[in-house]
């Protein structure tokens, strides 16, 4: 896993992001990182699950002063990230 975490880290690749659950609960700051999306999908973040252990559609993450809606969330392979396909 310290290969994701050091890519969260490093400040051309990972960013800051608060996350809400629903989009009104308290909010968390974390570290996620902007992937590319899919042709037919909008936004795509990518987070570590030991920061964030549960995640469902309808949460959200500001980026940049943009709100992030999540629509899917898929565990990666190794277990250590969620991939969050997210409408703007």
């Amino acid at each position: 896993m310290s290969g994701f975490v050091d890519l969260l880290a490093d400040a051309d690749r990972g960013t800051t992001a608060t996350y809400r659950p629903q989009g009104i609960g308290t909010q968390i700051a974390l570290r996620v990182v902007l992937a590319e999306p899919a042709e037919d999908e909008d936004a795509v973040l990518v987070a570590a699950i030991a920061t964030l252990p549960t995640i469902a559609a309808g949460d959200t993450f500001d980026v940049g002063g943009e709100v992030l809606t999540v629509l899917s969330v898929e565990q990666d392979a190794s277990g250590t990230a969620w991939r969050l396909v997210c409408a703007r």
